[in-house]
C-alpha cells in the first residue's frame, strides 16, 4: 500500500512539473503568436491544446 501511494505521488509531482513546464509553453507562445492559431487555444484551452498549437 505504501509503494502505491508513492507511485502516485510521483505521478502526481510529474505532472506538476510538466503542467508548468507547458504553461512556460503557452506564455511565450501566447505572447509571440497571439493572433495567429495560438490565439484560440491560449485564450480557451490553455494547457490540454496549446502544446499542439506550438508545435504545430
Amino acid at each position: 500500500i505504501d509503494s502505491t501511494i508513492a507511485a502516485i505521488h510521483h505521478i502526481i509531482l510529474i505532472n506538476i512539473r510538466a503542467g508548468r513546464h507547458i504553461l512556460l509553453i503557452n506564455y511565450h507562445c501566447c505572447t509571440l503568436y497571439p493572433v495567429l492559431f495560438n490565439y484560440h487555444c491560449c485564450t480557451l484551452y490553455p494547457v490540454l491544446f496549446n502544446y499542439h498549437c506550438c508545435t504545430l
